[in-house]
């Protein structure tokens, strides 16, 4: 009996410590971000927890929204193919907040 309310207990503080840090919370919180980061990284098996896959999406989120419009292949224009102005396409009926990397690219198909 003991055993079942340990386990209960340690399920249900898991789920709302994942509820609590979800990934638009890592993203809005940085320095807790990198924290949670080094723990997860210093633990294999905290390294598991569903804290630890928030964090890393947020920080891979995070990582992309930095590069994206700063590395553009050379030479290569994405209106030009067809399946990339499809996308952009898809992108410009989105509200701008949601556009992602291709909103930039709205006022030139």
């Amino acid at each position: 009996m003991r055993r079942l309310a340990l386990a209960m207990l340690l399920l249900t503080s898991t789920a709302a410590m994942a509820a609590e840090h979800d990934i638009p919370w890592f993203q809005a919180h940085p320095a807790e971000r990198g924290a949670w980061l080094r723990k997860c990284r210093d633990d294999m098996r905290l390294g598991q927890d569903p804290v630890c896959g928030n964090a890393q999406k947020a920080e891979d989120r995070e990582r992309a929204r930095k590069i994206a419009p700063s590395s553009p292949i050379p030479g290569f224009d994405p209106t030009e193919s067809p399946l990339m102005r499809g996308a952009i396409q898809d992108a410009c009926k989105k509200p701008e907040s949601q556009r992602g990397m291709f909103g930039q690219y709205c006022g030139r198909i």
